[in-house]
């Protein structure tokens, strides 16, 4: 090998110098630029291959264009996967929220008008006068048409089975005589059903008929009022900024006066938002009196304590 040309000698130099040789740029003895590979084998020879520079590189890029292109369509891959993935989430949380908004929504509007056909029922019991029976009835009517129309343009709703129903003699004797309410509602015929049902307990009414009103007569005077009754659907403010409001004024009472929500949203994140905002505790609708008059007891001192 010492004997050849080109670069030989120089190999032969480097074998018998004992280092170990990988690769190494080499002149064949055509004067050929090219690249040498040699490595030693277990009985101390030296097993190499010579390629031409030029096919080296040749095929170093070869490989590497392979190698990119199955990279780049791997990568490719699994973007798409991860993408499709990510779309399939999103998918199904977006219909996952708009079957919950749905569903709040349809509870609002079916539960509104059961609140008039329940409410004027219970005050045409209660009532002994033909003309407020005969009003109560039309109202119904109207309320009754209204779920009709409401029903006929989406899937029927299950029935409520349950709850606490008003009893009339449960109303009377003053209970709440010298108390006072808040009560923030924006229907005309909800208000004027619970203040008909409450007429008889002796706790006197002030109505609001948005949120930002119930704000205004709360910071006029922080102690009048014993207790609110905060509808939560309301225009220019709903009843969790109302309350919200309340609870951040710097006022007497202020952060202890006991607000109940009055909503149709029953579900337990409805309910667990109630809370979240300040709020103390809530009725569902259609309104069931005996509840009210259990929130009432709760928050409110009775007429004969005052």
């Amino acid at each position: 090998m010492s004997e050849a040309g080109g670069d030989y000698p120089r190999l032969s130099a480097m074998f018998t110098s004992a280092n170990q040789i990988s690769a190494a740029r080499f002149n064949d003895e055509d004067g050929t630029d090219s690249v040498v590979y040699f490595r030693q084998i277990f009985n101390g020879w030296h097993i190499g291959v010579i390629i031409p520079r030029i096919r080296y590189y040749s095929d170093v890029f070869a490989l590497a264009a392979v190698l990119g292109v199955q990279g780049l369509f791997l990568a490719s891959v699994l973007c798409y996967l991860l993408i499709r993935s990510l779309a399939a989430k999103v998918r199904s949380e977006e219909e996952s929220l708009s079957k919950s908004t749905f569903l709040a929504r349809m509870s609002h509007e079916i539960r509104t008008p059961m609140n008039a056909i329940i409410g004027m029922a219970d005050i045409a019991q209660a009532s002994s006068d033909p003309e407020k029976k005969k009003y109560c009835l039309i109202r119904i009517s109207d309320a009754s048409n209204h779920l009709l129309g409401i029903i006929e343009g989406t899937a029927a709703p299950e029935a409520e089975e349950g709850g606490n129903r008003f009893d009339p003699a449960a109303a009377q004797g003053q209970l709440f005589a010298g108390n006072r309410l808040l009560l923030a509602e924006d229907v005309v015929i909800n208000r004027e059903i619970l203040i008909t049902l409450l007429e008889n307990t002796g706790v006197l009414i002030d109505s609001a008929e948005n949120g930002r009103e119930a704000c205004a007569m709360f910071a006029a005077a922080p102690g009048k009022y014993d207790m609110i009754f905060m509808d939560i659907h309301m225009p220019e403010m709903d009843g969790y900024e109302a309350t919200r409001c309340i609870r951040g004024m710097n006022l007497p009472r202020a952060g202890t006066i006991p607000i109940v929500a009055m909503t149709a949203n029953v579900f337990r994140e409805d309910i667990e938002r109630c809370r979240v905002c300040g709020m103390d505790d809530h009725v569902g609708k259609p309104l069931e009196m005996g509840e009210v008059l259990v929130k009432m007891r709760k928050y409110m001192s009775a007429g004969s304590d005052s």
